[in-house]
């Protein structure tokens, strides 16, 4: 009996590997039809963010609430959280600067957003 059920694991695992790997290629077709893309360019681009959240290539923060998307190394935050952002480091440098001891303004770091529109 062991055996039969260690056989039907392994013939499982096969068959879901075999999907995964259908799966994979289908959605590497979708998302390389580019007539598709023309068609449906905002479906196709949706489908490819899923792809890339599920493979931990990009992580959304809609749980932490900060609404940001993570890339690697890169975040991408709403205008409303870069504006709240460089408020608080409006703040932070005068704090520093009244806490300097000697009142002089300090070196400003430049902070470079790329975001549509800007």
């Amino acid at each position: 009996m062991e055996l039969l059920r260690k056989s039907v694991e392994s013939r499982m695992e096969e068959r879901v590997k075999d999907l995964q790997d259908v799966a994979l290629k289908r959605l590497t077709q979708v998302l390389t039809d580019d007539r598709l893309y023309e068609a449906s360019p905002f479906q196709v681009v949706d489908r490819g963010l899923k792809v890339l959240q599920g493979t931990g290539v990009l992580r959304s923060d809609a749980v932490a609430g900060s609404g940001g998307i993570h890339a690697k190394n890169a975040i991408f935050i709403g205008s409303e959280a870069a504006d709240t952002i460089r408020e608080g480091l409006k703040a932070a440098d005068e704090a520093n600067r009244l806490h300097s001891g000697n009142g002089e303004k300090v070196e400003k770091q430049e902070i470079i957003l790329d975001a549509p529109g800007t």
